[in-house]
């Protein structure tokens, strides 16, 4: 499935979800859109989810970073019906496998959030915290999610960073896994369901905790 399909499966998805506030952002011909649903909340606050919906070249892009879409949608979907305090912006960025090219371009183009928690390949093993996540919001991690880095290893999390937002990066990524990344090993047979659906757990109570604050 070509990149351009990736993103109207996503739309579509994002359309049936039932968002407040629905919006494409283009970015360019070559890498098209990211994807903006808005569930809005009582406060003036806003927390960022953001996962990518490109793939790289050959690889199937089912762990890489499918499976960060899927959970992003899971939790509108749980916003939708539990309604935050602050308002929850999902944003499906185009382009990260080509140099952060979304996430770069919704960082000068768009307000920013107070917080951006980011999804890149989950449910392949048990989930990590990237060690470069803002110590500040590390307290609200459930214990026993370990912190790691793997080098050379960034995602569409370090546009905000850098721009001063409060970060935090999931994923569960090893020194294995890198190996099949963007190949055409990159497929449905890389994804535990169990441990998707553990993360999806872990992440949403990090968000409900961050949207507690």
């Amino acid at each position: 499935m070509a990149n351009s399909e990736r993103e109207d499966l996503a739309w579509r998805y994002l359309s049936e979800l039932g968002c407040d506030k629905l919006d494409k952002q283009f970015v360019s011909q070559r890498f098209g859109n990211n994807l903006v649903c808005d569930i809005r909340g009582k406060s003036e606050k806003q927390i960022l989810i953001g996962a990518h919906h490109d793939k790289f070249g050959v690889s199937h892009g089912i762990a890489d970073n499918w499976s960060g879409v899927v959970v992003t949608l899971s939790l509108v979907n749980y916003f939708k019906t539990n309604p935050p305090n602050h308002t929850i912006r999902l944003v499906l960025f185009t382009g990260e496998e080509k140099g952060l090219v979304g996430s770069r371009h919704f960082v000068a183009h768009s307000p920013l959030p107070d917080y951006m928690v980011n999804l890149d390949t989950l449910g392949t093993a048990p989930l990590k915290l990237d060690r470069n996540s803002s110590g500040e919001l590390r307290c609200l991690v459930p214990s026993g999610i370990p912190e790691v880095h793997l080098r050379d290893i960034t995602g569409d999390w370090l546009p905000f960073r850098n721009a001063g937002v409060p970060v935090l990066a999931f994923h569960a990524l090893n020194a294995e896994l890198l190996q099949k990344l963007h190949t055409p090993r990159d497929s449905r047979s890389l994804i535990n369901d169990d441990e998707l659906k553990q993360s999806y757990e872990q992440i949403l109570r990090t968000v409900v905790r961050l949207d507690g604050r």
